[in-house]
C-alpha cells in the first residue's frame, strides 16, 4: 500500500484536482491519503472534512501552522503503507503513476521526472533502469528533471522508521533534498523512471526567494556537504558546492537588496572556497558566474 501524504495550507482552490486525482490512481493499487492541514484560514479544512466523510482510506489531521515540513512529519508517524509518497496540495497526478509498482522488486525507492506544462496525455509505461544509490545521488544533485524534490520520489517506510529520517523543520528552502539524500546513504538500489506521471504547478512564478528562506538552504546544503555519503564522491560532492554557491550567490543579492552589506559579507565568506568549482561547471548560466565573480572581487562587500 501507499500513504500518500497531503500538506495542506490554503489550498481551497487546487486541493479537490490533487485529491481527485489521486483517488482515480488508486483505483489501480491500495493507498491511503493523509491531509495535513497545516492551520489554513481558508475554506480547506471544510474540503478536507468533505472527503473524510466519503472516503474510508483518506485520514484527515489538523494542526496549528507550523510549516510543510512539520506537516510532512506528521503525516509520516501516521502513516501505515509500506510506499510512503508526498503530494503537493497544488499539483496532480495522472492515472497509472502507481503502475510502476507491477514492474519493481528489491529497490528502496521509486524517482520520476514531472510536468510543469500543462495537461500531458503521455502514456506514462514503466521502462526505467535501477541504479545504485550513488547514481541517484549525482542524479539528485545535478539533473533538475528529477532535481532535489521529494513529489517526485517515492520512499519506503521501513528505511525512514529503521533510520529515523524526517524533514528538518527549522530549514525552509531544500529541505526535500536534504531528506532525501539522508534517505538515498541508507538504501542500497533505487529505480529511475524517464516518464512523466507527476504535475507540478509553478504558482505565481515559483517559490520567493527570501533571506531567510535562501539562509536556511545554504545550511542545508552545509548539512549534505558534510554527510561522507556525499564526501567521499567526487562528482556529486562537486555538484553540492556548485549547489551551495548558487544559494550563496542569490542570498549575498538579496542581503545587498536589503541593505545588509554585513550579512552579504558572510555569504561572501561562503562562496570564497568554491567559487573556482562555480565557475568552471556548465550548470550555472553565465550570467550568474557574471555576479558570482564580481561579488567575489567587490570592495565593498
Amino acid at each position: 500500500m501507499v500513504s500518500v501524504i497531503i500538506p495542506v495550507y490554503n489550498a481551497e482552490k487546487t486541493l479537490q484536482k490533487c485529491v481527485d486525482s489521486i483517488l482515480e490512481a488508486g483505483k489501480r493499487h491500495r493507498i491511503e491519503i493523509i491531509l495535513v492541514n497545516d492551520g489554513s484560514s481558508d475554506s480547506s479544512e471544510k474540503i478536507c472534512s468533505e472527503y473524510v466523510a466519503h472516503y474510508n482510506n483518506i485520514l484527515y489531521i489538523c494542526q496549528n501552522n507550523q510549516g510543510v515540513s512539520a506537516a510532512r512529519n506528521k503525516g509520516l508517524k501516521a502513516a501505515t503503507g509500506e510506499w510512503i509518497h508526498f503530494v503537493d496540495s497544488d499539483d496532480w497526478v495522472k492515472p497509472n503513476i502507481y503502475d510502476c509498482f507491477d514492474e519493481i522488486s528489491n529497490t528502496e525507492l521509486i524517482m520520476f521526472k514531472y510536468d510543469s506544462h500543462g495537461e500531458s496525455t503521455e502514456d506514462i509505461k514503466c521502462k526505467g533502469e535501477v541504479l545504485e544509490n550513488t547514481q541517484i545521488l549525482s542524479i539528485v544533485l545535478g539533473n533538475i528533471e528529477y532535481g532535489g524534490y521529494c513529489w517526485n520520489k517515492i520512499f519506503r517506510k521501513n528505511i525512514i522508521e529503521k533510520y529515523n529520517i524526517y524533514f528538518d523543520e527549522k530549514i525552509k528552502l531544500c529541505e526535500d533534498q536534504l531528506f532525501q539524500i539522508q534517505y538515498l546513504q541508507h538504501i542500497h538500489l533505487g529505480y529511475v523512471l524517464p516518464n512523466r506521471p507527476y504535475h507540478y504547478s509553478i504558482i505565481n512564478g515559483g517559490t520567493y526567494y527570501n533571506l531567510e528562506k535562501v539562509d536556511s538552504a545554504i545550511k542545508a546544503y552545509d548539512s549534505i556537504m558534510q554527510m561522507d555519503f556525499v564526501k567521499k564522491e567526487k562528482e556529486p560532492l562537486r555538484k553540492a558546492r556548485v549547489n551551495y554557491v548558487s544559494n550563496c550567490v542569490r542570498a549575498t543579492v538579496r542581503a545587498v537588496k536589503c541593505g545588509q552589506l554585513r550579512r552579504a559579507k558572510e555569504y561572501k565568506k561562503f562562496i570564497k572556497p568554491y567559487i573556482g568549482v562555480y565557475l568552471k561547471s556548465n550548470r550555472p548560466s553565465f550570467i550568474y558566474k557574471i555576479v558570482a565573480f564580481f561579488i567575489f572581487i567587490c570592495p565593498v562587500i
